[in-house]
């Protein structure tokens, strides 16, 4: 009679156990099978879990209508209609993911990330989006010309037997491709304020390693006869390339390295050679 009555209590056991698990499963299938999506589901920051898609779209659709994208540098904007690049939020394609999120694995794939949701995981998709890419490249490459900014070392002249310092420049160089990934990838977080990605370049030789050069050491001047003008304006030319060169501590200076090769390709002109000053 005793073994009667535990027998009779692991099977009263076994059945809540069976129930349960039904219960469990069918509330699953339920969820699964139902027309919301996933408990807990963000696009960017907005929370569409246990939404119809109608809803969600619905929800999307006030938030991300945008018809400006700003694109920036420092103090410098650019805005563009986003018709001009073709661009527009896929809204109907980002809460089929969002929906399909739970649905597109196996059943017991699908019933984790359904576990996992109810749990309190959330799960971030980012907004599908559609662009010409030949027009947002085109588009910013064209700002390459308000961006970038030629380097230039700092240099010494001389006027009136003065030293002068010309300041130096911070070279600025648009990097498109980088911009382009980082446009992409602030887009799909629903981002319209853009910020390109802009290589800055430093000058070999700046203004404050020049600051204590102020003394002329020594000059040296010699005549020639101008009359030929072939060759006046070889040696203008040649005296141009070889001017204002900086030498800093360890370098050398090359005449052949400065004025490069004495061909007419070069800009040089056919004319006789210097001889005893004439």
């Amino acid at each position: 009679e005793h073994m009667k009555n535990i027998n009779k209590k692991i099977w009263i056991v076994l059945g809540i156990i069976l129930v349960t698990l039904l219960i469990f499963v069918g509330t699953l299938t339920a969820i699964i099978n139902g027309d919301k999506i996933c408990k807990n589901t963000y696009i960017n920051y907005i929370n569409i879990g246990e939404l119809t898609k109608e809803q969600a779209s619905k929800k999307l659709k006030k938030v991300y209508n945008t018809e400006n994208i700003e694109f920036k540098y420092n103090d410098k904007k650019f805005t563009i209609l986003t018709k001009e690049i073709d661009f527009s939020y896929d809204i109907d394609k980002t809460v089929e993911q969002a929906y399909s999120l739970n649905r597109e694995g196996s059943f017991i794939d699908n019933s984790k990330k359904t576990i996992n949701s109810l749990m309190g995981d959330t799960n971030t998709i980012k907004l599908s989006i559609s662009y010409n890419k030949d027009k947002l490249k085109s588009y910013i490459e064209s700002l390459s010309k308000e961006i970038n900014v030629s380097v230039k070392s700092a240099k010494i002249s001389i006027e009136n037997s003065k030293i002068k310092i010309q300041k130096d420049e911070q070279g600025k160089n648009l990097e498109v491709d980088k911009s382009i990934n980082n446009a992409i990838n602030e887009l799909e977080k629903g981002n319209t304020s853009i910020d390109l990605v802009v290589e800055e370049i430093e000058p070999d030789i700046k203004e404050k390693n020049l600051e204590n050069i102020d003394t002329i050491l020594g000059t040296y001047s010699t005549k020639f006869d101008s009359s030929v003008a072939g060759r006046s304006h070889n040696v203008a030319l040649a005296a141009k390339s070889t001017s204002d060169v900086l030498l800093m501590p360890g370098e050398s200076f090359s005449y052949n390295k400065q004025t490069g090769s004495r061909t007419t390709s070069n800009g040089y002109k056919n004319a006789p050679v210097i001889v005893q000053g004439v």
